[in-house]
């Protein structure tokens, strides 16, 4: 008989969880910090992938925001008692589902529960099965800048698990228009049970102009989403990233290297700024973008190491998977050190929460 590893067994219960949460009254994962996450740590986490195989992640993105949606709307319509609502339509009055306001929010409330984006369904032919649906504020591009290229591979995929969840059949969804391709905002265009698109692949150039303002607004704490503001939910990204550790060996190597990046670009700005204390001010933005409560104290083991001390990681968090896995944390704090001290170093996870711990920690050695 099939048995589920506990890992996956907590990671389907997890994303049980997601698909709930906006419909029931869940109590809070972060006691101080409270549950956002800063969106330039998304931005980061998914452009990064990019960066390592263009072709590959764009694909694997939208294949994962696709299989998020399609769960979550499961498990949104059985709690919200639409099941057999769906059942009775779904050959032949599948079209009329998506007249139907409390069908269409329970997909389109998860992004505005998330605050991932604002959906607005504004487009609907029942003859020749298309629609478009419309996001403002849409956190995988906002305020990027314009590399005339469509790069929301994750909600594109989000909405075609959803939809064929609602509908019962194969539905494509395209990004007809997007922030990153110079459109004020962005917009899916979707058909029945036609085959799947291909996507923009981002370049190098592409990639190290995103890279670019995501790391420069890293430093500018002011608020650019007017309506949402610049903080999404971190379970969203908890779903997404634990899924990616734990669908392949690799995981946490891609992850620790995606971190890595992303302290050597901080790095590189705090010693460009010339601050003295480049520590504190490592700590501070780490703070600031919610991915914990980040300290530092000495290793008792030995005098030459340091001892980061992470609570409440944004990662970790309300998980349980007997396994530590914060592997873009201790890159972070790697790419930092090489890009301070100019020298190359290891940093390793001693304990997570997820691994049944308090608190997280991570050596340099």
């Amino acid at each position: 008989m099939f048995k589920w590893e506990k890992e996956y067994s907590e990671y389907a219960q997890s994303v049980k969880n997601l698909g709930i949460r906006p419909y029931r009254d869940m109590p809070r994962l972060r006691k101080t910090l409270g549950d956002e996450l800063h969106i330039l740590v998304f931005q980061d986490i998914f452009y990064s992938m990019l960066a390592l195989s263009p072709k590959t992640y764009a694909s694997y993105i939208y294949t994962w925001g696709k299989f998020i949606g399609a769960e979550t709307t499961k498990q949104s319509l059985k709690v919200k008692h639409k099941t057999l609502t769906i059942k009775l339509n779904s050959k032949l009055f599948y079209m009329n589902l998506l007249e139907d306001k409390s069908i269409i929010d329970i997909a389109f409330k998860w992004l505005t529960y998330y605050r991932i984006g604002i959906p607005e369904l504004i487009f609907l032919d029942k003859t020749a099965k298309t629609f478009r649906i419309s996001i403002d504020e849409l956190m995988n591009s906002w305020d990027l800048p314009n590399i005339h290229k469509k790069t929301c591979y994750f909600p594109t995929g989000f909405f075609a698990g959803s939809f064929e969840t609602i509908l019962g059949r194969p539905v494509n969804i395209v990004e007809t228009q997007c922030i990153s391709n110079g459109n004020k905002h962005c917009e899916l265009g979707g058909a029945v049970e036609l085959p799947e698109h291909k996507f923009d692949v981002l370049t190098k150039k592409d990639y190290s102009k995103i890279q670019k303002s995501i790391y420069d607004r890293m430093f500018v704490e002011k608020r650019s989403r007017s309506k949402l503001s610049d903080w999404a939910h971190l379970v969203m990204l908890q779903i997404f990233y634990t899924g990616i550790l734990l669908s392949s060996r690799g995981g946490h190597t891609m992850l620790y290297w995606v971190g890595k990046n992303s302290g050597k670009e901080i790095g590189k700005r705090i010693v460009r700024k010339r601050i003295k204390n480049k520590n504190k001010r490592f700590t501070e933005l780490f703070n600031y973008l919610k991915i914990g409560k980040l300290s530092t104290t000495k290793s008792k083991e030995s005098k030459n190491n340091i001892k980061y001390i992470v609570k409440e990681s944004a990662f970790s968090v309300g998980t349980k998977f007997g396994q530590k896995v914060d592997s873009y944390i201790a890159g972070m704090i790697c790419g930092f050190l090489e890009a301070t001290m100019k020298k190359q170093c290891s940093v390793i996870e001693t304990k997570c929460i997820a691994d049944g711990n308090h608190q997280c920690e991570f050596i340099t050695v």
